[in-house]
């Protein structure tokens, strides 16, 4: 039975294990013109979110994707500072961060309402729209917008044997190297998603056992390769929801 090969590598540089998330701070409330606000830092990434709404729908608005004038619409923006080398041109990164945010909203007792969601990238270490997509949720939840679950965002990477091993040589010379495909990382830093072989994120709400968002990318030896990375972000996800909560419950939510 294949599975992701991260017990066989070495220390991160970052001093992180395998299957260990970024170190993650969360705080809400922190936009005082906003419906409701988050900021997180994800170790080296920082995002701050601002929520506005649910006010009523501007009839003259079509939401995106089209739908009925009677439903909920739900519109998200990304922008990045600027010292962050990126930017979202053709509004792919705002498309998933909709995709990943609104199956967790309850749009039923929402009708004829819009919500808008403001993200801001301060700054960028890789993975950027799973930072988005939690600091976002829980914006959103800060907003007292009524939500299904929280949702968390994990991704996993995998590097060539060669890459992995010039990435850890001198961390831990006594670490037996991995001597498969190459490394499977949880929550990969720049450094580490430089010259990928292949990645997938998933977006996941817990609660609902739910999977809102995949994005998976490069060259995947076997569906079922896929499938075991997108379970150790699943993982991942749920090692990061208690984070989440635990910032609405510091803020008395």
């Amino acid at each position: 039975c294949w599975r992701p090969s991260a017990m066989a590598v070495p220390l991160r540089r970052d001093g992180r294990g395998p299957t260990e998330c970024r170190p993650t701070f969360l705080r809400t409330g922190v936009v005082d013109d906003a419906t409701g606000s988050a900021y997180g830092e994800f170790a080296q990434t920082r995002v701050a979110v601002s929520v506005f709404g649910p006010r009523p729908r501007d009839r003259d608005v079509v939401s995106e994707p089209a739908s009925d004038v009677q439903a909920m619409q739900l519109s998200c923006s990304v922008h990045y500072a600027g010292s962050v080398d990126a930017e979202d041109e053709d509004g792919a990164v705002a498309k998933q961060l909709r995709q990943a945010l609104l199956p967790s909203i309850q749009a039923h007792l929402l009708p004829k309402t819009a919500i808008e969601v403001q993200c801001t990238v301060l700054e960028s270490d890789g993975n950027d729209v799973g930072p988005m997509i939690m600091c976002a949720s829980v914006a959103l939840a800060n907003a007292r917008v009524p939500l299904y679950d929280l949702v968390a965002s994990a991704m996993v990477s995998q590097r060539s044997a060669l890459e992995a091993n010039a990435d850890t040589d001198g961390v831990d010379d006594n670490a037996e190297g991995d001597s498969g495909a190459g490394a499977w990382l949880l929550d990969p830093t720049a450094k580490e998603l430089d010259g990928a072989r292949a990645s997938v994120a998933v977006a996941y709400m817990a609660a609902r056992n739910q999977v809102t968002l995949v994005d998976a990318s490069g060259d995947w030896d076997t569906p079922q390769a896929l499938k075991e990375c997108m379970d150790t972000c699943v993982d991942g996800c749920k090692k990061m929801r208690p984070i989440l909560r635990s910032a609405l419950l510091a803020a008395g939510k």
